[in-house]
């Protein structure tokens, strides 16, 4: 049994539990802000982000079986039942798999959003991303199945630790999931990445030709600044991922391709889990980092109170403001002038938006309006981390 020192205990009891509060908080506040918005969900990169939230905050969560004992009594234990060894373990491993297959789905879905923007509409669709995922949690609990054979209790019943190391099934396993879930999703992230950024980052002249327009210029440069900004996000949580999990595949080539056997300290196993917990955490401070709209969101959200519908009321509040100044574009009247031009005060304006009062060519009106902004917002392939 292992027993901490006061300092180490200080120290990684607090880096833990920060940790899991600081990635369960963030998390969370991303899942309610896309999981509880219907206009959200209407993105694929939203339900891919949507889905990664849900499994980092299923790995912090599990990961405590981890470390509680840290927190509770200073010294190596394992306070659950034995059947929690291996359920545990197999539930962290399942969730990290599916963290990085989901980021290797997001890849691919913007190698093809803005390498073959024409292919996208027909491939990436939400229909098409709800099968990829269903068909993705199905393919990471069968995979990590085996870390529930070779898990358990040691026989003084005091430490979860994993037997069968030596055995030939399980390197092979070890090797298996080393090729397939560590060095084929760098190779892919480095390819698609770099055509990717290759593409919006190069001389955009051609996309200027014709645009004689400000405002068609204008329009260009937001789009392409909001899906550099979505480049850079992804990057970085690619990036994130690999820092934080390379020093524990690392351990594994000295281990069984050089025949270097390694016995780190106790301590060194707790940094390295720490390590990946920092991975699940730093996702949502990524996504507030590079853009502005999420933190956006995440300000009305904090600020507000669902209860009484303040959510509500500010989102529609926003989305009337866009329709206005979409409406400028166009050249088509917006809801404030058509408001203004049917002498509509506020206390009906309720009713008027509920297309009783409207006559029907100004309620034509209304819609293509909204119509043109979705089918527009769709066309560009943006989402909630924009720019």
């Amino acid at each position: 049994m292992h027993v901490f020192s006061i300092p180490w205990w200080i120290f990684f009891g607090t880096l833990f539990s920060g940790l899991t509060i600081i990635g369960l908080l963030g998390n969370v506040i991303v899942i309610f802000i896309i999981g509880f918005d219907k206009s959200m969900r209407k993105s694929c990169m939203n339900i891919l982000l949507l889905n990664l939230a849900v499994a980092d905050t299923l790995n912090l969560t599990v990961s405590t079986v981890e470390w509680i004992h840290l927190i509770l009594k200073g010294y190596q234990e394992f306070l659950f039942p034995p059947i929690f060894c291996p359920i545990s373990r197999y539930l962290e491993c399942a969730f990290l798999y599916s963290s990085i297959v989901t980021q290797l789905i997001v890849c691919v879905e913007r190698f093809i959003a803005i390498i073959y923007p024409i292919h996208a509409r027909r491939l990436c669709t939400t229909r098409n991303i709800i099968k990829f995922l269903f068909s993705m949690w199905i393919f990471v609990f069968i995979t990590a199945s085996p870390y529930l054979f070779v898990n358990a209790l040691s026989p003084t019943k005091k430490i979860c630790f994993t037997s069968g190391l030596r055995e030939k099934w399980f390197i092979a396993f070890k090797w298996v999931e080393f090729s397939s879930l560590y060095l084929f999703p760098a190779i892919i992230f480095l390819i698609l990445y770099s055509k990717v950024a290759k593409s919006l980052w190069k001389n955009n002249s051609q996309l200027y030709e014709g645009s004689r327009t400000s405002s068609i210029k204008h329009g260009i440069n937001d789009t392409l600044k909001m899906r550099r900004n979505v480049v850079k996000m992804l990057v970085a949580c690619v990036i994130v991922y690999f820092i934080c999990y390379s020093p524990i595949q690392g351990l594994f080539i000295a281990k069984y391709l050089l025949n270097i056997t390694l016995v780190p300290p106790y301590e060194f196993v707790l940094l390295m889990n720490a390590l990946a917990m920092t991975c699940s955490a730093c996702n949502p401070l990524l996504y507030t980092l590079f853009s502005k709209k999420f933190r956006k969101r995440i300000s009305e959200f904090l600020t507000c109170n669902s209860c009484n519908g303040r959510y509500k009321f500010k989102r529609l509040k926003r989305n009337k403001n866009e329709v206005n100044a979409k409406s400028k574009e166009t050249n088509r009247p917006s809801i404030t002038q058509i408001e203004s031009s049917l002498n509509v005060d506020d206390s009906s304006r309720n009713s008027l938006r509920s297309k009783k009062k409207l006559p029907k060519r100004t309620r034509t009106d209304y819609f293509s309006i909204k119509n043109s902004i979705k089918y527009r917002k769709h066309s560009m392939s943006l989402s909630l981390f924009g720019k």
